[in-house]
């Protein structure tokens, strides 16, 4: 069964599946492995060789969840089953193509008429806007390519939700997500999860010909998840059948199982596990392990120890680093759109060099007032960090993570704490912990039968 694993933030929203296909060769025989590996460095993506071992589906067709964040171009791929492969010993490895199945010779059809689909990673915004809201002459504008429009049955209304939607500058009629207390139970975040949902399919055949049948991996900040209530409010969204058009094309999905895990804990499955969700990094087991995610409209500050929570020395901060662009916004001089600074902020954030652009003719240089607020930002943390982590000496690893954690003065948080680790992909390390949590599930289950 697939796998999709939601991050449905305040800020952002991001979505994981995997999915690739072999026909097996019939003078083969029944174990079947994929070696995925970079053409240019020889690194193995799976496992080392014979790679993983793929998953039966029938009628000598095998099934791989490839977990991997590098680009398609780069990678190759062998089958064998232990003795026999393709392509042959000494001869390089099929280009690695999204969405293909594959036979001997190669590829034999891609997604178009593929039952399962090699989709790795979205990332949208958590807001959206009502399709009545939109100009038609900015509606019809062929800039706007990651822009799509999304109904369900529970609203009379269409809706418009994409990567592109904050280049429209219609801020004040975007539908935001950012919200405390009973947000689980808000239709915006109704709308959101079934839009998510309906995204990860679409790129299955079996969700527009039939229902595909999935199992879904999502987190909850820690308050929230202590709170069944909350819990329950969640629940209630994701389980069940939901159907989802998309550019007047229908999709259905069934979800038929749901993980839903402390937020930070996502972070620990991520260093903890492989991207076939196996241990990796065993010391992690024995350590007692403080987080520090940094989202949009919260601050999540947990002690982990034997994958156990703390009640104690933990913290949840309704603020996150949204109150970061809204410190720089007040400082710069003309009308700000929080959208297009978080942007500025991003695309500037690997040469420390910041400017905001209002339009061709005016682009400002930000970079003392952004040095400025983000290190005021990263000191409050701190502070935040060390009145609720009392036991910091015991700590072995203080990681830091979440869509903020790759904006603080890292100096700062270096000279403060010798055990701070901000993580790899801090964006996105929740959402890839999650997606492999739910593998390591699906493996137990499968070796309990």
């Amino acid at each position: 069964m697939d796998i999709f694993s939601l991050d449905l933030g305040n800020k952002q929203t991001k979505l994981k599946s995997s999915k690739a296909e072999y026909v097996l060769p019939s003078s083969w025989g029944s174990r079947v492995y994929a070696y995925v590996y970079n053409k240019n460095t020889n690194k193995a993506i799976t496992s080392a060789w014979p790679g993983k071992k793929m998953t039966a589906l029938g009628n000598d067709e095998y099934e791989l969840d490839l977990d991997t964040d590098e680009d398609d171009s780069d990678l190759a791929v062998i089958f064998t089953d232990g003795t026999k492969q393709t392509p042959a010993a000494n001869e390089a490895g099929f280009t690695f193509t999204a969405d293909a199945t594959y036979d001997q010779n190669g590829v034999v059809r891609t997604s178009d008429s593929s039952s399962t689909s090699k989709k790795v990673y979205f990332e949208k915004p958590s807001r959206y806007l009502n399709q009545a809201d939109m100009p038609m002459s900015v509606g019809n504008s062929t800039m706007n390519n990651d822009l799509h429009t999304y109904s369900v049955p529970f609203s009379d209304d269409k809706y418009v939700w994409g990567r592109d939607i904050d280049r429209l500058h219609l801020d004040e009629y975007l539908a935001d997500t950012i919200m405390y207390g009973a947000r689980y139970d808000s239709e915006a975040f109704k709308l959101l999860a079934n839009f998510a949902l309906g995204l990860l399919a679409s790129d299955f055949k079996a969700a527009k010909d039939q229902v595909l049948e999935v199992v879904v991996t999502a987190g909850l900040p820690t308050g929230d998840y202590a709170d069944q209530g909350q819990l329950k409010a969640l629940l209630k969204v994701l389980e069940g059948q939901h159907q989802v058009t998309i550019d007047d094309k229908i999709v259905t999905v069934r979800v038929r199982k749901v993980y839903i895990l402390p937020q930070p804990i996502g972070t620990l499955y991520n260093e903890l596990l492989d991207g076939e969700g196996f241990i990796k990094n065993k010391d992690l087991l024995d350590e007692k392990v403080g987080i520090v995610d940094v989202g949009g409209g919260t601050i999540l500050i947990d002690t982990i120890l034997n994958f156990e929570l703390s009640g104690k020395n933990r913290h949840q901060f309704n603020t996150g680093v949204n109150d970061l662009y809204e410190a720089i916004a007040n400082g710069i001089n003309g009308d700000i759109s929080l959208y297009q600074l978080e942007k500025d902020l991003r695309k500037g954030n690997q040469q420390h060099h910041w400017s905001y652009r209002f339009s061709k003719n005016r682009q400002d240089d930000i970079t003392d007032l952004v040095c400025k607020e983000i290190e005021r930002f990263t000191r409050r943390l701190v502070a935040n960090v060390t009145s609720t982590l009392k036991n910091l000496n015991s700590i072995d690893t203080l990681f830091f993570t979440g869509g903020g954690a790759n904006l603080l003065n890292q100096k700062i948080l270096n000279t403060t704490f010798t055990n701070a680790v901000i993580v790899k992909n801090t964006e996105v390390a929740n959402v890839n912990g999650f997606y492999k949590y739910g593998l390591s599930q699906q493996a137990q289950n499968e070796g309990s039968k």
